[in-house]
């Protein structure tokens, strides 16, 4: 079998159908949108490539999502992790690409936002993580003195 075995993180899974379907929303409202612009500049020629590079990536990672929540394992594929991590760089390289349309400086304005942004994600989720697993462990401690009387 090519991937690895491993359960089902379903808050995981949500939190990914949740990003999967904002850049998705983002993308089809942009295209909407440029599709009745006048005139198409490099930066807003260069969103279209983005978001239209993005979309399949995005939808086919959106069901593959879905359809790995109705079960309770999954396996983890490179292809897989590769999708989605492109799917999601393409779109925010769409979005960056719109903020360029109106200045170079709103364009690295937002690229350094969404940088910073990743990190404290990061730095959360890792302290998150960590008090879950804690409470997780006290919690199994307790079972485990229940079942011991």
């Amino acid at each position: 079998m090519n991937g690895r075995i491993r359960e089902v993180d379903p808050k995981l899974n949500e939190q990914r159908k949740i990003v999967d379907a904002a850049f998705l929303g983002i993308a089809t409202v942009a295209l909407t949108q440029l599709i009745n612009a006048p005139a198409i500049t490099t930066p807003l020629r260069a969103a279209t490539h983005f978001f239209a590079l993005s979309i399949p990536l995005l939808a086919f990672d959106l069901y593959a999502t879905a359809t790995e929540s109705l079960d309770t394992v999954t396996i983890r594929t490179w292809y897989r992790v590769l999708m989605r991590f492109t799917g999601w760089l393409l779109s925010t390289c769409g979005i960056a690409s719109l903020f360029w349309h109106f200045g170079k400086i709103i364009g690295l304005t937002f690229i350094i936002s969404s940088a910073f942004s990743l990190l404290f994600w990061k730095q959360y989720y890792r302290q998150l993580d960590a008090v879950q697993r804690s409470k997780r462990e006290s919690l199994g401690e307790a079972e485990s003195t229940k079942q011991l009387r």
